[in-house]
């Protein structure tokens, strides 16, 4: 009796006849249908890796490749010496002897200056899999750089939808700093730590944003940014919420830098440490302004027309300057959760206040949510020609970087 009642109901039901009836081919697997949008951004960065990688062949075909006014790197190969040059070198150092004890101190006070996540990874991986801590660093960076730019995407599309988030991953993987993604550098975790962090605390999911923010501010400096975005969103949700659960990211956040600190008082007997090394050795320092007003004069009295080494500090540090005031602006003006707009105009205003480092493009490549901001803004026409501008300046800074002193990358 039920079958014929349904029967008779499906009978009387209306016809939708705008609706075509077509065989149903059931959903696809849902892991593979999950996956299948990562296609895009994935295969962004494997066309910027192998721009980068052609960009320094030039370099490969040196009688020394990857030497300089580096630490000496071990082993390898004309490509990957290479792709281990300038900060390389030095996590390449750390991984393979460590940091100095007192003894050592004043020896090696430069070490002192690099992070220690990165180069534990590559002495792990290189322990695990009996790699050298060569290949293992330029395995991880490009693992982790994969994975960087994954979580950015999916960062851009919280953002500004998955068109547009399509569009700002290549401007992310073809930034001019860009090409720190094919190097043996510590950018690579710490990008796909702060990018992480920031998708939790838009879930509100305090405890693994701070646990992703406490690897990437102990992986580079410049991750304070995102222990200050943590700190500013707690302020907010204790203000308006009274949720005091939110205190775990910014503490957690701290914990990463503040172990590395604590670690090295401990092990070379000076609590300053870090900052000694920064200070004597890399001539680094709170320094708000002069060093902006020195890099525009620099371009004037130091012309930028040769590779001679140095030649091109000034200006590139001054055209980052301007690059990072109109992003500064663009950010304010845009409708964003708090945390991405606290990390973003953190990470823009962090080389304001260095005597040393500037705004280079590396620095600029940490506030990463630029790239959704203009793939949110420009029209189709601007972004095709901006995108053009930023793969010529990706090929041309790799160039400068592998094959000459003339810019500190």
């Amino acid at each position: 009796m039920a079958a014929d009642q349904a029967s008779l109901l499906a009978a009387r039901a209306p016809v939708r006849p705008d609706i075509e009836v077509i065989d149903d081919p059931g959903p696809a697997p849902g892991r593979a249908r999950r996956a299948r949008p990562l296609l895009w951004p994935l295969a962004c960065y494997l066309a910027a890796r192998a721009v980068v990688t052609l960009a320094s062949i030039p370099a490969m075909r040196e009688s020394h490749p990857g030497a300089g006014p580096w630490p000496d790197i071990p082993g390898g190969n004309a490509f990957t010496r290479v792709l281990a040059q300038w900060d390389g070198a030095w996590y390449l150092w750390v991984a393979n002897r460590g940091y100095p004890g007192p003894a050592q101190y004043r020896q090696h006070l430069s070490d002192v200056a690099f992070f220690p996540l990165f180069p534990a990874c590559i002495r792990g991986l290189s322990a695990v899999t009996g790699l050298s801590t060569l290949t293992s660093a330029l395995v991880l960076s490009f693992v982790f750089g994969a994975l960087a730019t994954v979580l950015v995407w999916m960062l851009c599309v919280r953002l500004v939808g998955r068109d547009k988030a399509n569009r700002a991953i290549a401007l992310f993987v073809f930034f001019p700093g860009a090409f720190v993604l094919s190097m043996a550098y510590a950018e690579t975790l710490m990008i796909a730590a702060i990018a992480a962090s920031l998708l939790f605390l838009l879930e509100r999911r305090w405890w693994l944003a701070g646990v992703a923010a406490a690897l990437a501010t102990a992986t580079r400096p410049n991750a304070i940014a995102i222990l200050l975005a943590c700190a500013v969103v707690a302020f907010v949700e204790l203000r308006e919420r009274r949720d005091w659960s939110v205190l775990t990211a910014p503490v957690l956040a701290a914990s990463g830098v503040g172990a590395f600190f604590v670690f090295l008082w401990v092990h070379t007997g000076h609590m300053t440490a870090w900052f000694q090394s920064e200070r004597l050795m890399w001539h680094d320092h709170f320094a708000f302004g002069v060093p902006i007003a020195k890099h525009f004069v620099g371009m004037f009295t130091s012309l930028p027309l040769s590779l001679a080494s140095g030649r091109l500090n000034d200006l590139i540090a001054t055209v980052g300057l301007v690059v990072a005031v109109v992003a500064l602006v663009l950010l304010w003006r845009a409708r964003w959760p708090l945390a991405v707009k606290a990390y973003t105009a953190i990470a823009l205003l962090i080389p304001f206040g260095s005597n040393a480092v500037g705004h280079r493009p590396r620095m600029l490549f940490a506030a990463f949510p630029m790239a959704a901001l203009a793939a949110d803004r420009l029209s189709r026409r601007w972004y095709a020609i901006m995108l053009a501008v930023s793969i010529a300046l990706l090929v041309g800074m790799t160039y400068i970087t592998t094959t000459s002193l003339a810019a500190v990358p």
